[in-house]
């Protein structure tokens, strides 16, 4: 988890600009609970801008012990969970995965508005499993870390 903001006194305002993301957050398969960005039902405003979005990790059941991707489609990326979050996106990818609905009332916590690359992460990316953010494709945008380019 990048932030968890669901008790905040006045409504935060969180600027990404320019980040790369992938494998984060780490879930569990037992539960989704652990979004990227944890507003719950608190007011927010979060403003994301040229940022790049890979697939969430997981793990089996709660106790963690084995790391896996989840699977498109089957377990999705767990990334915004916020009721009353006030969200502004632009410039801003995200790779072929999906996102999962999860429980009764199928709520899927992505991100919307960000831009779908036609590919996974190692399609976009030298080799993400190892931490290597260079650009195998070209992405005709300044979206992430400056770093990687």
């Amino acid at each position: 988890m990048l932030c968890d903001l669901r008790k905040t006194a006045q409504a935060p305002t969180v600027n990404v600009n320019n980040c790369t993301f992938c494998y984060a957050p780490m879930e569990t398969t037992a539960n989704a609970n652990t979004p990227l960005f944890r507003f719950a039902t608190n007011a927010a405003n979060l403003n994301i801008t040229n940022s790049i979005f890979g697939p969430s990790m997981a793990t089996d059941g709660s106790a963690g012990a084995k790391l896996q991707l989840y699977t498109p489609g089957a377990k999705g990326s767990v990334l915004l969970n916020g009721a009353s979050t006030v969200l502004s996106v632009a410039g801003s990818y995200k790779t072929n995965f999906a996102y999962t609905p999860i429980g009764a009332d199928a709520k899927t916590y992505g991100i919307e508005g960000l831009i779908d690359f036609k590919g996974s992460e190692t399609d976009l990316w030298t080799n993400p499993a190892k931490g290597e953010f260079k650009f195998n494709a070209n992405l005709d945008s300044e979206a992430g870390a400056s770093k990687w380019k």
